[in-house]
C-alpha cells in the first residue's frame, strides 16, 4: 500500500514504486495583500505624481512618475524586484533642459521597458519616449520624438502598450485651436530598435484625453477613447487595428462615460473600465466595466463596479486566465478626502467581494491610481499620496502588492527511506517538492512559475542531528552543502513551474541509538503564505546493531 502524506492544504501525496504522485488538489484561496504600502520615489521634496506601472511576467516591475527637477518637472523611472525591493535608484529619462515633462505611460515586453511622456506646456507640447532594460540601463542615448508638430499643435496624453511577444505601440492625441480639432493617433514601435512606424489616425476629430490601448497576442491593437457628446454625455468608443493594417475598423460604442482604460488576458479577451459623470457636482459618478472577446464581441452589457459618490480615474489589469482587478479614485469616508479603492473579479465577471480600500489608514488624499498585473494575477497598485511626504501636502508616489486569487501553492515533505536505522549505517531522507498551482496552457506563460518568477531561488534547509554524507538519487537542479554540523542547505537556482514536482535524496550516517529529529523548511521569493505547507518536521529512530 502506498505511503500517503498530506502535502499542504490543497492535496494529498503518494509515494509508489519510486514515483511521487499528487492526488486531488482543491481550489486555492482568494486574493490577499503582500504587506503594507511602500514609497516608490526616493526624492522627498516637491510633488511626485502621475504614476504608471509595468510588470514583467516574472513579477519584477517598474514605476514611472512625474517629479520635481530643478525649476521644472521631469519623468523618472525606478525598477523593483518581484518582492517590491528597489533594484535601482530613480532614473530621470526625460531631457533636463525642458521645463515640463509629465504624465508618463509605461509598458514592457518582459525584457525592454518603454516609457513615453508629454513634453512642453500650454498649447505647444509633444510626446517623447525612451527605452530601458530591467536594471535601469538606458538603451537610447537621449529621448526621441514620437510626435513633435511645433507651436501651433498640442501633442499629448501618450499611452504605451506591449505584448509579451514583443509587439508595442504608442497612442496619443493631437489637437489645435486654429483650426479646432482633436485627433487620436497611434504609431507602432519596434522595442528592439526603437523604430517608429508611420502614424495612423484612429479617431479623427473626436478624441478627448488619453486613449487606452491593448496589444493583443496576434499584434492587433485594441483602442478605446472618450468621444465628446455634449454636457455629461461623452461616450466611450472602441476600435480594432489589425496587425499590419493602416486603417482601423469602424468604432463601436461601449457606452456613455469617460476616462476609459483597458486590460487583456492571454487570449486577447479584454475588459474596459470607465467612469460615468451624470451631474455637474459629481455626486453621482459610478465606475462601470464591460467585458469583450478578443474579436470585439461584447460579453453582455456594462456593469457597475461601484456606485459610491465622486468616483473617477479607473484603471484595470487582467491576469492570463482572465481574472481582473479594477482600481479607482473615490470618496467614501468621514474625512471626505479622495482615496484609492479596488475590487477583484473572476474571469466570468463575477465579483470576488465588495470594494476595498487600498491604503489604510486613509488619512489625507490618495489620487490617480494605476494597476498592473503579472500573468499569474499578482498585482501592483500605485497612487499619489499627499499625507506622508512632508509639509505643505506635497505628494509622493506609493504602491501596494496583492496576491493572485490563485496563489502559488508550494508543498515540501520529507520521508525516511528506512525507519528504524541501525547505528553506523547510512540512511536516506527523501524530500518531495511540489508546485500544486494549476498550469496555464500557453507557450508564453507556462514557464513563469505561477508567482515564483524564473529568477527566484528556492532554498531548502534541513536541520538534523546527524552526519551529512551527501546526495543520492535526485531529479532536480538542487545543489546541497552543509552549513554546520546540524544544518544542510539545498539551493535551486530557478523556480519550479506550475504543476511540476522535484525530488532529492539526502544521505546521513546514523549516530548513537536514540531519536534523531529533523525539520525541512522551504523558502522562496513568493509562497502562498501558509508557512505550514513549506515546513515539515520528522523523527528517525536509531537502534543498536
Amino acid at each position: 500500500m502506498p505511503l500517503l502524506r498530506r502535502c499542504g492544504v490543497f492535496a494529498r501525496c503518494a509515494f509508489v514504486s519510486g514515483s511521487f504522485w499528487i492526488v486531488a488538489p482543491v481550489a486555492a484561496a482568494d486574493v490577499a495583500q503582500y504587506g503594507g504600502s511602500f514609497r516608490l520615489n526616493a526624492t522627498l521634496p516637491g510633488d511626485q505624481r502621475d504614476v504608471a506601472i509595468a510588470v514583467a511576467p516574472d513579477g519584477q516591475f517598474a514605476a514611472a512618475w512625474t517629479g520635481p527637477d530643478g525649476g521644472g518637472l521631469s519623468t523618472f523611472v525606478r525598477f523593483y524586484d518581484s518582492v517590491g525591493k528597489p533594484r535601482t535608484r530613480e532614473i530621470r529619462v526625460s531631457d533636463a533642459a525642458v521645463a515640463e515633462q509629465t504624465r508618463p505611460s509605461l509598458a514592457t515586453t518582459g525584457n525592454t521597458y518603454i516609457v513615453a511622456w508629454t513634453t512642453g506646456e500650454g498649447t505647444s507640447t509633444g510626446v517623447q519616449a525612451r527605452r530601458l532594460t530591467f536594471g535601469g540601463r538606458l538603451i537610447d542615448d537621449a529621448p526621441f520624438d514620437v510626435d513633435a508638430r511645433g507651436p501651433e499643435f498640442s501633442v499629448a496624453h501618450p499611452s504605451v502598450a506591449c505584448s509579451i511577444g514583443g509587439l508595442c505601440a504608442i497612442a496619443y492625441t493631437l489637437s489645435s485651436e486654429e483650426p479646432d480639432f482633436v485627433d487620436a493617433l497611434v504609431r507602432r514601435i519596434d522595442p528592439s530598435t526603437g523604430t517608429l512606424d508611420p502614424e495612423i489616425r484612429v479617431s479623427p476629430q473626436s478624441a478627448r484625453n488619453r486613449m487606452a490601448m491593448l496589444v493583443q497576442p496576434d499584434g492587433a491593437l485594441r483602442l478605446a477613447w472618450q468621444q465628446p457628446g455634449g454636457e455629461f454625455n461623452d461616450r466611450v468608443m472602441t476600435a480594432n487595428l489589425a496587425s499590419g493594417a493602416s486603417v482601423p475598423n469602424a468604432a463601436v460604442l461601449v457606452g456613455r462615460g469617460s476616462s476609459p482604460r483597458i486590460g487583456g488576458d492571454q487570449d486577447g479577451n479584454f475588459t474596459l473600465v470607465f467612469d460615468l459623470m451624470t451631474d455637474e457636482d459629481e455626486t453621482d459618478r459610478p465606475i462601470r466595466a464591460r467585458r469583450y472577446l478578443a474579436n470585439g464581441t461584447a460579453l453582455g452589457e456594462s456593469f457597475v463596479v461601484t456606485t459610491d459618490s465622486a468616483n473617477r480615474s479607473p484603471d484595470v489589469a487582467v491576469a492570463a486566465d482572465g481574472d481582473f482587478l479594477v482600481v479607482w479614485q473615490g470618496v467614501d469616508r468621514p474625512e471626505d478626502e479622495p482615496g484609492v479603492f479596488a475590487r477583484r473579479y473572476r474571469a466570468d465577471g463575477s465579483p470576488v467581494a465588495a470594494p476595498f480600500v487600498v491604503r489604510s489608514p486613509t488619512t489625507g488624499s490618495q489620487l490617480l491610481p494605476a494597476v498592473a498585473m503579472d500573468p499569474d494575477g499578482d498585482a501592483i497598485v500605485a497612487w499619489a499620496d499627499d499625507a506622508r511626504d512632508g509639509a505643505g501636502r506635497e505628494s509622493g508616489v506609493y504602491a501596494r502588492r496583492y496576491r493572485s486569487m490563485t496563489p502559488i501553492d508550494l508543498s515540501l515533505i520529507q520521508m525516511d527511506a528506512t525507519d528504524p536505522v541501525v547505528s553506523g549505517q547510512i540512511w536516506s531522507k527523501q524530500l518531495f517538492l511540489s508546485n500544486l498551482t494549476p498550469t496555464i496552457d500557453t507557450p508564453q506563460t507556462h514557464a513563469y512559475d505561477r508567482a515564483l518568477g524564473s529568477g527566484d531561488a528556492l532554498t531548502i534547509d534541513i536541520e538534523a542531528d546527524a552526519e551529512y554524507v551527501g546526495t543520492g538519487l535526485q531529479t532536480s537542479d538542487f545543489s546541497c552543502e552543509p552549513v554546520d554540523a546540524a544544518l544542510v542547505r539545498c539551493h535551486r537556482a530557478r523556480g519550479l513551474e506550475a504543476g511540476a514536482n522535484d525530488y532529492i535524496e539526502l544521505r546521513f550516517r546514523a549516530g548513537s541509538p536514540g531519536i534523531v529529529r529533523s525539520r525541512v523548511t522551504l523558502t522562496a521569493a513568493q509562497t502562498e503564505g501558509r508557512r505550514s505547507n513549506n515546513t515539515d518536521p520528522d523523527s528517525t529512530r536509531i537502534v543498536a546493531p
